[in-house]
């Protein structure tokens, strides 16, 4: 929209990577990933980076399912305190900022 000259409006840029954290450990949450994934895909994210702890040691089927149909990029199974913490030494790694 021009005013007096001037162009007024708004510019939408994607984040390029993002990462999500899904909830695990004593239940399943594979409607967690469809919640992040999908608005990220949507907004145009290029990269996107799951964390979730294993239960027994391996992660939900469902929740895998759930990040194929999402086209998640990279998944990691992790304990609890080392997944925000890899996910900010990966940004400061790659030099690269990262939406939490």
């Amino acid at each position: 929209m021009k005013i007096n000259g001037s162009t007024l409006g708004e510019k939408v840029t994607a984040i390029e990577r993002v990462g999500i954290y899904v909830p695990g450990g004593k239940a399943s949450y594979p409607s967690t990933v469809l919640m992040n994934a999908i608005p990220a895909r949507t907004a145009g994210v290029k990269n996107i980076t799951m964390v979730c702890p294993p239960i027994n040691g391996k992660l939900d089927p469902l929740v895998l399912v759930a990040a194929d149909l999402c086209e998640v990029d990279e998944i990691y199974k992790l304990v609890e305190l080392m997944r925000l913490g890899l996910l900010l030494m990966a940004q400061k790694l790659l030099n690269k900022s990262i939406k939490l």
